[in-house]
């Protein structure tokens, strides 16, 4: 086992327990922990993808035992980002731009959360057939754009659910946690498909991030507060932002 794994477990399991605390999977941690320490970047989306599906399973159950998952909240989304993050990760755009259009709309949307001083409360109440046509775009978008990026797409589905008053903060990390996963298993069979999966660095740091999503979910779904799950979601969001600022100026 290479030496440098044993520095990344750590890191990785405390990506995850942040992400899960929201519902999230960490993809975009994920990926610049690997890439900063050396794992080639041909190999990386399908092992972040892997890591997402450990991370969301976990964060889905927690989230799902207390009931703060509800299928047909979810299902919209779901229906309608499985083909879009299937060939979204068979596509490959300048990334450069996509990271640039990316970290400014992830930094504005962070510092709209911070400077709430309440927790973002249900507000939506269109009609059921408006509220699917909303949701199935919405997941064919966002689901396209994770597949593109190689993550679950939870870090952009959670603010906008949020600053539309879809659902309050852990009906939203239960949404995201549903949503990452199932766009994580397509976007990693895309991968496989295509023959870029690599499953020699899975295993071990699988395990750091199954540890890590185990703490995170639990304090997520029982011991934090909705305003604070909002915080935590507003600092990852500030945080994902301007790591990708860094990788454009770099």
């Amino acid at each position: 086992m290479p030496a440098i794994f044993w520095i990344l477990a750590p890191i990785l399991f405390f990506v995850a327990l942040a992400y899960t605390s929201v519902g999230l999977g960490g993809g975009s941690s994920y990926w610049a922990s690997l890439y900063l320490f050396g794992i080639p970047s041909t190999t990386i989306p399908p092992v972040v993808l892997f890591f997402n599906i450990i991370a969301a399973s976990v964060a889905l159950y927690k989230f799902g035992k207390k009931g703060y998952f509800v299928p047909k909240l979810v299902s919209p989304f779901l229906f309608a980002s499985i083909p879009a993050t299937f060939f979204g990760a068979r596509w490959h755009p300048d990334e450069k731009v996509l990271s640039i259009i990316f970290a400014v709309i992830l930094f504005f949307i962070a510092l709209i959360l911070i400077f709430k001083k309440k927790e973002a409360k249900v507000r939506f109440s269109l009609d059921k057939k408006t509220t699917w046509v909303l949701s199935f775009f919405l997941g064919a978008l966002l689901g396209f754009l994770a597949g593109i990026m190689g993550i679950g797409g939870g870090v952009f589905l959670g603010p906008v659910l949020l600053l539309i008053g879809f659902a309050s903060p852990k009906y939203v990390a239960g949404t995201c946690s549903a949503f990452v996963l199932v766009n994580s298993v397509v976007g990693l069979g895309s991968h496989y498909l295509q023959g870029t999966v690599d499953f020699s660095v899975l295993l071990f740091l699988g395990l750091a991030v199954f540890a890590g999503a185990q703490v995170g979910s639990f304090l997520g779904a029982r011991k934090f507060s909705p305003l604070l799950l909002q915080r935590i979601f507003a600092f990852i969001l500030l945080a994902v932002s301007l790591k990708l600022g860094v990788g454009i100026s770099g």
